[in-house]
């Protein structure tokens, strides 16, 4: 006799539910269709604005000497910092990770098209 009472009830509800969480999916597809649009046009901007900012370090003399500088500076910190004995040693590891890696994945991909070839870097080099 209860089950007479609930399945009614519970196909009321059912229905009445139902069409509720419709448009709250149609609206979850409309958002993601528009954070889709907004990620490609950010990255389009982004691009943009690089582009734009070499530009002015092209042609403006006090950019491009600003941006010398910057890149003088940071070619020393790269060449300071490669030089500690810790730095190297991490990153000759991260390179014996890289080529175990590699010969993994050369495995892996045996019989398959083979990978792109990757720049070889020596031990104790920076990237």
């Amino acid at each position: 006799m209860k089950s007479l009472i609930l399945f009614p009830l519970a196909a009321a509800v059912a229905v009445v539910l139902f069409p509720l969480s419709l448009p709250a999916q149609e609206d979850a597809g409309v958002l993601k269709a528009r954070r889709a649009i907004l990620e490609a046009e950010r990255e389009a901007s982004l691009k943009k604005m690089s582009d734009l900012r070499m530009k002015h370090i092209r042609t403006d003399r006090n950019l491009k000497r600003i941006h010398d500088k910057i890149m003088e500076l940071h070619r020393n910190l790269a060449l300071a910092l490669d030089a500690r004995p810790d730095i190297r040693e991490m990153n000759d590891k991260i390179l014996r990770l890289e080529s175990e890696i590699e010969l993994l994945d050369s495995k892996l991909n045996t019989g398959k098209t083979k990978p792109a070839e990757k720049q070889k870097r020596e031990p104790g080099k920076g990237k």
